[in-house]
């Protein structure tokens, strides 16, 4: 699988094709001996346990690709999660997970059930994660209200600083804006960590842009963290070129140093399918 297909199931289950000169080459293999054929229908999508009924207080769920073996375990708070990738091997109702940080390999019998209403369920038993039967709800995307719309050359992109490490892999830090409204607020996310394995942590920003001035370019980024509920505030600059720079001065998430991020292209959630909210990670 490159390295495209795996951002945009990281972060939207979408493609992303304005990322894709992010990843050029192949991502780390499949474990040996991997099934490279697609996950069966069946298991195919996202599967939130079933005994959590409301996404305020908790996510846990399983998402298994269409096209490629490969899935992602994700856990926390909607506001501050983390999230595991896994490689997966499919024998009848059996299923292999190999972990692709940490190469940990579990085994499980996965078997399909129904809701009382009649909804699909799968039981993972035992879950890789828990250590004991787990009974999962299949999960379809809402529709999000029309909000704002991304524009091109926008503030609201994913702005990525990405890092090759010379021992294998990739780190990143990424803040992903919803475009702001009339009052400069809006609403995004930060992630940190690698490929295999991250966390993402609600925010909401203002972008206070100098009074009487129409350059959108500079001002000043006031932050909350919605789940750590810590506020902080950075001034910014975008500097344009062949690669859109977003420069913070004092960045809350890099221990208040200066930090670069790259224009990675129009977010995901600029769609009206609402992933966002499909996986958790809007903000109540």
């Amino acid at each position: 699988m490159d390295r495209k297909a795996l951002i945009a199931i990281a972060f939207g289950l979408f493609v992303i094709p304005a990322l894709a000169w992010w990843v050029e080459g192949r991502a780390p293999g499949a474990e040996p001996g991997a099934n490279p054929a697609a996950t069966p229908a069946w298991l195919q999508g996202l599967w939130m346990r079933a005994d959590i009924e409301t996404w305020d207080d908790q996510v846990r769920f399983h998402y298994f690709h269409d096209s490629s073996p490969i899935g992602l375990y994700r856990y926390g708070k909607r506001c501050l999660n983390n999230t595991h990738s896994y490689d997966v091997r499919v024998d009848g109702d059996r299923v292999t997970f190999v972990y692709r940080k940490t190469g940990r390999r579990a085994v499980a019998r996965v078997t399909q059930a129904k809701s009382a209403s009649g909804d699909p369920e799968i039981v993972i038993d035992p879950d890789p994660e828990e250590g004991r039967a787990v009974r999962y709800r299949k999960m379809r995307p809402p529709v999000d209200p029309a909000g704002p719309v991304a524009r091109e050359g926008g503030f609201d992109r994913m702005w990525m600083n990405v890092t090759e490490y010379k021992t294998g892999g990739m780190g990143f830090d990424i803040y992903q804006f919803k475009p702001p409204g009339m009052d400069g607020r809006g609403i995004g996310w930060f992630h940190t960590g690698d490929f295999d394995d991250w966390s993402t942590e609600a925010l909401t920003y203002t972008r206070r842009l100098a009074p009487h001035r129409l350059d959108e370019s500079k001002g000043e980024l006031e932050f909350s963290f919605t789940c750590r509920r810590e506020r902080d505030r950075t001034r910014f600059k975008v500097k344009e070129g062949k690669r859109r720079r977003l420069q913070l001065d004092k960045d809350p998430r890099n221990f208040w140093a200066a930090q670069s991020y790259t224009d990675g292209g129009k977010a995901f959630f600029a769609d009206t399918l609402g992933p966002d909210r499909w996986l958790g990670l809007s903000t109540p």
